[in-house]
């Protein structure tokens, strides 16, 4: 699904480090699911994903059970979701696919150049969907997720000084709950452009993220991959000694 912040294209490289410690018994966990762009890739048994965006998790839950979204939506239609928002799936889909830059409502995307936007719409969400057909889908804040034994979670919040989503969130707060659930025996990645400083990137890469119209500029941040810095030390020195017996027997 086309969704603001999509991670669909670095998503490969980000997980090649994440599912690195995923077991078995773990659960793999996106608490800001969103276009589930990562989720859907990775392949295990226990996947939940969440979000704060009620709307879209019914608009996922409708989907795994065979709802088919509307091919076409016009700008009267697309207003008039604006300001009624009925609680249905449908209202996920005009939000969030029908909206220029997928910006929750922010502003109706044009048909230019004879582009459906909710038929090419319709069609990425089509090929996703044999993917995500046994994710747990959950709607609430990340600190009310509960899972049974522990969990490698994927974590990517609203940016810090960026868009907001669909509602404000507290950075100080997450990073709080961060410590917490490492302290619980939880591995956590996030993705961000800075962290605070007892968390450590350990992934790098420049990537194009939009045309800054004002100053006919594209913009090229840097996209990071976070650990706690304890706890990522501590990974790399077990993965040294699982090394040294290696060699040794």
């Amino acid at each position: 699904m086309v969704y603001m912040g999509s991670k669909n294209r670095i998503s490969k490289e980000l997980l090649l480090i994440i599912t690195k410690y995923l077991t078995k018994d773990m659960w793999y966990v996106e608490p800001f699911g969103g276009g589930a762009n990562m989720i859907d890739k990775v392949k295990h048994d226990k996947r939940l994903g969440n979000d704060y965006n009620e709307y879209l998790i019914i608009l996922w839950k409708a989907l795994q059970k065979g709802w088919i979204p509307p091919d076409e939506v016009n700008e009267r239609k697309y207003k008039l979701y604006k300001k009624y928002k009925p609680f249905e799936p449908t209202t996920a889909f005009i939000g969030i696919i029908c909206s220029f830059g997928a910006n929750w409502f922010g502003s109706f995307a044009r048909n230019k150049s004879n582009r459906n936007y909710a038929k090419v719409g319709i069609n990425n969400i089509m090929k996703q969907l044999p993917n995500i057909k046994e994710v747990l889908f959950t709607q609430g804040s990340y600190s009310d997720i509960n899972i049974e034994g522990k969990g490698v979670w994927y974590c990517d919040p609203p940016y810090i000084n960026t868009t907001g989503y669909k509602d404000k969130f507290n950075h100080a707060l997450f990073y709080t709950w961060v410590r917490f659930m490492i302290s619980e025996g939880h591995i956590i990645y996030i993705s961000e452009y800075v962290a605070p400083d007892d968390f450590i990137s350990i992934w790098e890469k420049e990537v194009i993220c939009n045309i800054d119209n004002k100053n006919n500029r594209v913009s090229k941040p840097i996209e990071k991959l976070f650990m706690y810095k304890p706890q990522y030390l501590g990974l790399r020195k077990k993965e040294r000694l699982k090394r040294h017996l290696q060699r040794i027997n």
